[in-house]
């Protein structure tokens, strides 16, 4: 009778040996797949049901291999399960961090525009007040000009009211004009014969300043009587002659007049009375340039010079007539 293996209870080889258990000793635990209390049942119960015909039931141990392979299968359930727990969980975090990071940015780029506005509101007060310094500076420099320039009329001649009585009793005539030869009382009459033929109605009156100043330890005097007529009806249409309070002699003439053929024939009149010897054809080109003058008139006319423009201020022509030789 053939001896069987007590453990797998099959057939041993001749020599005493099982074969089957020297397989399943060879076996790695890897390979066996199964632990000792699952071999032991295996062993002491091939079938897994004792109620069930063996040839009706699956061998134990591939039904023990099963409900390892199911474990084994739970356990890769469960991990992969926590795997994605795990890469969720990153997600989630990575998603916070992201959207934190941007949020950052967002703040920062807010921090960065509310900075650049104050920059720029700094930069806008910066160039207001450099603007308003500026601005000061050239209203310092124009005032400093402006107080130079005072300054250096006033170091160059202080002016000083002359007494009348001194001055007529020294006799001595005004030095700041060149004379004419011609004198108040030569013209005065015959303007205001003028004045009556043209019809011209004319206010007449007289005034006088007197006054001197010292320019290089030089003294300039200007002794000066005025005899004025306006017209009635428009004062600002003006004819005088100003003359030496000493001597008489006229200094200068004016002429202010909205008409310019009125003033240029007020000119003619009195350069005929100034100096009868000018004849016709001087004073007719003379009143000719005056004519076709554009902006400042500088003509001679004898020995006697006419100066003069129109003035938009006071929308009136005016010419003086002053003398270039001192009589």
């Amino acid at each position: 009778m053939a001896n069987f293996c007590s453990r797998c209870g099959k057939p041993l080889e001749k020599d005493g040996f099982c074969m089957n258990c020297m397989d399943f000793a060879r076996k790695s635990e890897t390979e066996q797949g199964v632990s000792e209390k699952d071999s032991n049942m295996v062993h002491t119960a091939p079938y897994a049901d004792p109620f069930i015909q063996p040839s009706n039931q699956i061998p134990n141990e591939i039904h023990v291999q099963g409900e390892q392979k199911q474990k084994t299968s739970a356990g890769q359930m469960l991990l992969a399960l926590l795997l994605i727990v795990l890469v969720c969980g990153a997600g989630i975090f990575v998603i916070a961090k992201f959207s934190d990071t941007e949020n950052t940015k967002d703040e920062e780029a807010t921090e960065v525009s509310y900075d650049d506005l104050l920059l720029d509101t700094d930069d806008s007060k910066e160039e207001d007040v450099l603007l308003e310094d500026s601005d000061e500076s050239i209203v310092d420099e124009q005032d400093a000009y402006a107080y130079d320039e005072s300054d250096l009329r006033d170091d160059m001649a202080e002016v000083y009211e002359a007494d009348y009585d001194e001055i007529m009793a020294a006799g001595e005539p005004s030095n700041g004009y060149a004379l004419f030869a011609t004198t108040k009382d030569d013209i005065i009459p015959v303007m205001d014969q003028y004045f009556s033929d043209q019809d011209i109605e004319m206010n007449y009156e007289s005034s006088m300043d007197n006054s001197y100043e010292m320019v290089d330890d030089e003294k300039i005097t200007y002794y000066e009587t005025y005899s004025l007529w306006s017209e009635a009806d428009n004062a600002s249409n003006m004819y005088f002659v100003t003359s030496d309070t000493v001597t008489g002699k006229l200094l200068y003439v004016g002429v202010y007049e909205e008409d310019n053929e009125k003033a240029i024939e007020l000119v003619r009149k009195s350069l005929e009375i100034i100096d009868p010897s000018i004849e016709e054809d001087t004073l007719e080109e003379t009143c000719d340039g005056i004519r076709e003058a554009s902006g400042y008139v500088e003509l001679t006319c004898g020995e006697y010079g006419i100066y003069g423009e129109f003035s938009e201020e006071s929308n009136q022509f005016y010419y003086y007539i002053m003398s270039l030789e001192d009589h």
